[in-house]
């Protein structure tokens, strides 16, 4: 999940598609929710899902 989230931070190329698709994916939702659920998700996770979520494109 940490790599996942470092290709949607700024400084990675396409960062801002990554972010977009990720953070929009199911999949991804279930997982992070699984690891919440699970006391996985940390501090560390959770800033770098916001950074990533500051560049994700809106689309309608």
């Amino acid at each position: 999940m940490k790599g996942l989230l470092n290709e949607c931070l700024p400084q990675a190329q396409y960062s801002a598609i990554s972010s977009t698709v990720t953070l929009s994916d199911d999949i991804f939702k279930n997982i992070k929710q699984g690891m919440e659920d699970e006391g996985l998700w940390n501090e560390e996770l959770e800033q770098k899902l916001f950074f990533a979520s500051q560049i994700q494109l809106s689309y309608l």
